[in-house]
């Protein structure tokens, strides 16, 4: 699902989790580059909450769902994560 949505500049919901604040948010992005570094692998996109580029550690991400479909799995995935660790928003 990356590569076509870098290919065709698509925007998808990622479950992205912060490991700063434990917490998991969704975001929808449009992909731009994935590169490597330190033996990680990245993702630069546009966030299109502030239209700004920002850079997400792919083993972050705990979903990834194509933005023509609505965030529910994404929320769920969410949830899961939170209630996981005993958290819940």
């Amino acid at each position: 699902k990356m590569s076509a949505a870098i290919d065709q500049g698509e925007e998808i919901w990622i479950n992205y989790y912060n490991p700063i604040s434990d917490l998991n948010s969704i975001r929808n992005i449009r992909p731009l580059i994935l590169s490597r570094k330190n033996h990680f692998f990245y993702l630069s996109a546009i966030d299109s909450q502030d239209m700004e580029e920002k850079t997400f550690r792919l083993d972050r991400i705990t979903l990834i769902e194509s933005s023509r479909a609505k965030p529910e799995r994404v929320e769920r995935e969410r949830d899961c994560c939170l209630l996981k660790r005993g958290l819940f928003i």
